[in-house]
């Protein structure tokens, strides 16, 4: 193995996260008939929770914690 091989672990989690940010947002526009899909997901480092807004009103916010939840649910669904 080189060093050019080797992903870092934060690599590995942002890439996670981001994918269940997706996952997440793909399946809130489904239930909630609303065209949420050009939003964009903001991390707010105070609370070190992900949320989608329209119009500075949140529609939906991921703890740390529910994108651990979502990211075991969505990878086992996909397997």
């Amino acid at each position: 193995m080189e060093i050019k091989d080797y992903v870092r672990p934060v690599a590995i989690r942002q890439m996670t996260t981001m994918l269940v940010l997706g996952y997440v947002k793909q399946f809130l526009a489904e239930n909630l008939d609303k065209d949420i899909l050009k939003l964009e997901w903001k991390f707010q480092s105070d609370t070190q929770n992900w949320v989608l807004e329209n119009d500075n009103k949140i529609i939906y916010q991921l703890t740390p914690l529910e994108i651990i939840y979502y990211a075991q649910k969505f990878m086992r669904k996909r397997n």
